[in-house]
């Protein structure tokens, strides 16, 4: 049996990582938001499906499927990450079942990056992630610095 002491060493390790991790993440969200707020051009869109998953028992990721036609004249199809609110709101369902409502969307992408994109007052914008990250973070390096200065499982 591994040992207390070790355990929890291993956990506060596996908590700064993983808080590293969603910080990184939600920086990169933070900064595809802040991109497309500035130079990002708004065109109609379609929804063509939306779909609600279940991810894990406290967590569920809701996606729609829109399609949209750049000011260049290219077709695209592309699947965004929306809240549950927007969802709810275009659906006379839970979004497994529901039947879209509302199809008209507005869609916000970077000319020079056309593959940058997001729906208007619908995407998810995980930049909060950030600052959990962080927290998670510093509580896993907390652990870890309390753990090899003072051992509380030490024998």
């Amino acid at each position: 049996m591994i040992p207390k002491s070790i355990q929890f060493k291993i956990l506060a390790f596996f908590a700064v990582l993983y808080g590293l991790y969603s910080a990184s993440e939600g920086s990169g969200a933070g900064k595809k938001f802040a991109e497309l707020e500035k130079g990002g051009v708004n065109v109609p869109g379609i929804l063509e499906t939306a779909k609600t998953r279940r991810s894990t028992r406290r967590s569920t990721d809701y996606t729609v499927v829109a399609s949209y036609t750049l000011q260049t004249g290219e077709k695209r199809k592309t699947e965004f990450e929306v809240t549950s609110d927007f969802l709810q709101s275009r659906t006379n369902g839970d979004g497994m079942t529901g039947m879209i409502t509302d199809p008209n969307v507005e869609i916000r992408y970077l000319p020079a990056k056309p593959g940058l994109a997001m729906i208007v007052g619908g995407s998810l914008n995980n930049s909060s992630k950030f600052w959990t990250g962080l927290g998670i973070a510093a509580a896993g390096l907390i652990g870890l610095v309390y753990m090899f200065i003072y051992d509380p499982f030490a024998d």
